[in-house]
């Protein structure tokens, strides 16, 4: 049985096309930590893996499905059911469990009713606690001394955070809004200007919330994916020093075949290699789209310098 210590888990909050993949990819190449990436959201088992092989073939994968059979963990490949987000046809109540308030004692007061609810927390409860045993899975058969879950669920963090046997601490990961709303009506096609906008509010503040109510200030890195890779070996070693894990004479393996992450594209190529940020939007994004976003928005992305 898979013992009950507390694990070390990092979890990585941002909004979509903030560089999870990057940071998945840049981390999971130090021994010590472990890895899958965007480790609560559904990927096709038919599909590859960054190794090179399709996932459900996958020496990996097939071998952590028989650990976590061992454990008696349920195992889906390609959908483990551990996210914590709000069932869109749960109504009311289900949105008012999962939101987070302003005010951490308005947040408090709804949890202590909750507990008369016990239905609603046990769901959640079951999905950490599945995601907390695979990770610890995971790690023990890897060698491994932190986790890292990449699936940038601010909601998640909150409950990973009072889970009694994780050791918790949190990556903020930021990018300029106006980058990530150009890359959302770019790439992903079914944003309009304005729900690209507010996907990056939703984001940046629930984010927020979660460092506030949840875990300590010096549980929290905040990084800015612009300065990551304007400062390469600064902000790594920055990052490494704050997950907890050997800094000098370590070497990293980025080979593709010892690398099973799931996110974007980046994850089947990545050799290291830290690019120049991504600025499209000073030249993509219309006059209009511009007004929008700093109507919206632009005093938060102010806040974080841009």
């Amino acid at each position: 049985m898979v013992n009950v210590e507390k694990i070390r888990m990092v979890y990585l909050t941002s909004v979509e096309h903030s560089g999870s993949t990057l940071i998945a990819c840049l981390l999971g190449g130090h021994p010590q930590v472990m890895t899958v990436g965007e480790f609560g959201t559904p990927f096709p088992k038919n599909g590859n893996c960054s190794c090179g092989a399709i996932y459900q073939d996958c020496a990996f994968w097939q071998k952590w499905a028989e650990l976590a059979e061992q454990n008696s963990v349920p195992f889906e490949l390609g959908n483990f059911d551990i996210n914590i987000l709000p069932d869109p046809a749960g109504g009311f109540w289900e949105d008012l469990f999962y939101y987070q308030f302003p005010l951490k004692i308005v947040d408090r007061i709804r949890d202590t009713l909750y507990l008369l609810l016990p239905q609603r927390n046990k769901a959640a409860q079951a999905k950490i606690d599945r995601s907390v045993r695979l990770a610890k899975i995971l790690c023990d058969a890897a060698g491994a001394s932190v986790f890292l879950d990449t699936t940038k669920n601010p909601l998640q963090a909150g409950f990973l955070a009072q889970h009694q046997q994780v050791d918790l601490k949190v990556i903020c990961l930021v990018r300029d809004g106006r980058g990530v709303m150009n890359s959302l009506l770019t790439k992903e096609r079914t944003y309009t200007p304005e729900s690209a906008v507010d996907s990056w509010l939703w984001g940046i503040r629930n984010m927020e919330r979660a460092q506030r109510h949840y875990v300590g200030s010096s549980q929290v890195y905040f990084l800015k994916l612009e300065e990551l890779c304007q400062q390469p070996e600064l902000k790594l070693t920055e990052l490494l020093k704050f997950v907890g894990v050997e800094v000098d004479d370590v070497e990293f393996d980025y080979s593709q075949a010892k690398r099973h992450i799931v996110g974007n594209r980046m994850r089947h190529f990545f050799d290291g290699t830290i690019k120049k940020p991504d600025e499209a939007w000073r030249s993509e994004l219309s006059k209009e789209n511009l007004a929008l976003f700093e109507a919206k928005a632009g005093r938060i992305n102010r806040k974080y310098g841009y």
